[in-house]
């Protein structure tokens, strides 16, 4: 299930345009060294927030670590982030961007960029991630290292940048390495990679499932998936993917696909429990295969996408050759289908050799992602306003 980035251990919510921290040092410009240096496997550490929803949702992190690769070329970095909530394990992966020269990583969301400052340690095997820095009311820190427990010498550089910025260690919340529930889970993504590394060595493509037809992705069918969307139905044999699709009570989401880049930038709402989780993503266009890719770890992973004959609904399918790990997921531009729109979902699965009483549903009424989506659309409007205010200006 897609992680939501307003959890993430990163806090690359929406943050001050970066700046330099008010301690010496502290931002120095990325080189492919520092890239190289913050490559691989780390595990989140501790970390103090003032402003009070980073404080609150960084509560709420027992455990976490995550994997960042560098793309020295396109100055990019995919995060793929494994984190322990209550007693659930969450994954999530994503891209961020690289600013060299002011030392900060950052995403596109709401039509913007969101920065995070990126301060290396004398330790190489710990970094940290300032948030507000020059704001004392909302200021942040978190504390990363390459292994889940750290020595006195590693926290004590974290508690003297903390100092140096004007916070005390009373502040500082530290995960538990002991509550880590995402260890199977690693070794599962593991396990698929090494498999999927296997087939590709060895030549082996899939043969294209009948019912399943391959259509080209023309720009009218990028246009038609383009907006608003709703979860309606799933039905997955893949253990995993089953498991985390009955967690999900209702889910929306927008496509704002790319025409020139062929990619798709994906905002998802998922509510979770008595949660609303929030998820920004660039989804890979393949227009030949008519599928939505996302990059882990070096690998391409797939979903093919269909398009019925009625354009209010599509659906995305995942190993459709597979009996036992096959998986169809149905989205319509409402909240409730017709029966005809539902009925199409279920020709699918049959035709895939699934049954509807492996279907789940989402429900509506249990929806709680309403309130931050108004607020990301009011957001995006006073963005939008202060945009056309400084263009009059210039």
């Amino acid at each position: 299930m897609a992680l939501p980035w307003a959890l993430a251990v990163l806090s690359l919510l929406p943050l001050l345009d970066a700046q330099s921290l008010a301690c010496p040092n502290f931002s120095v410009p990325i080189t492919n060294a520092s890239l190289d240096q913050i490559s691989g496997k780390w595990f989140y550490i501790a970390s103090a927030y003032r402003f009070p929803e980073y404080k609150k949702e960084a509560g709420k992190i027992h455990a976490s670590f995550f994997y960042f690769t560098p793309n020295h070329t396109e100055d990019t970095i995919l995060l793929r982030e494994y984190m322990t909530l209550g007693d659930q394990c969450f994954y999530n992966s994503t891209i961020l961007k690289v600013q060299r020269e002011n030392a900060t990583l950052s995403k596109s969301e709401n039509d913007r960029e969101h920065y995070g400052q990126l301060v290396l340690s004398k330790d190489p095997k710990t970094f940290m991630l300032a948030s507000f820095p020059e704001d004392k009311q909302n200021m942040g820190l978190s504390f990363f290292a390459d292994k889940p427990e750290v020595t006195p010498e590693q926290m004590q550089q974290f508690y003297d940048y903390l100092t140096c910025m004007g916070m005390d260690k009373s502040e500082v919340m530290y995960s538990d390495e002991k509550k880590n529930l995402c260890l199977p889970l690693e070794k599962q993504h593991d396990e698929e990679r090494k498999k999927e590394k296997e087939r590709s060595e060895t030549g082996q493509s899939p043969v294209a499932v009948l019912c399943l037809q391959a259509q080209s992705l023309l720009a009218k069918s990028l246009s038609r998936i383009s907006g608003k969307w709703f979860y309606i139905a799933s039905a997955y044999r893949f253990p995993e993917y089953k498991k985390e699709a009955s967690k999900i009570h209702a889910s929306f989401f927008y496509f704002t696909p790319n025409h020139m880049e062929d990619t798709i930038l994906l905002r998802e709402y998922m509510t979770v429990g008595d949660q609303c989780f929030y998820n920004s993503i660039i989804l890979k266009v393949q227009r030949e295969n008519a599928t939505l890719t996302k990059s882990e770890n070096d690998t391409e992973h797939f979903r093919h996408l269909l398009l019925p004959k009625d354009p209010k609904t599509f659906m995305l399918a995942s190993f459709p050759e597979d009996k036992q790990n096959m998986g169809l997921s149905i989205f319509a531009d409402k909240p409730e289908v017709t029966p005809e729109q539902m009925e199409q979902f279920y020709d699918y699965l049959t035709c895939m050799g699934m049954d509807k009483s492996e279907v789940i549903y989402s429900d509506e009424k249990k929806n709680l992602c309403l309130p931050l989506e108004k607020q990301h659309d009011e957001e995006r409007k006073k963005e939008k306003e202060r945009s056309e205010t400084d263009t009059a200006v210039d």
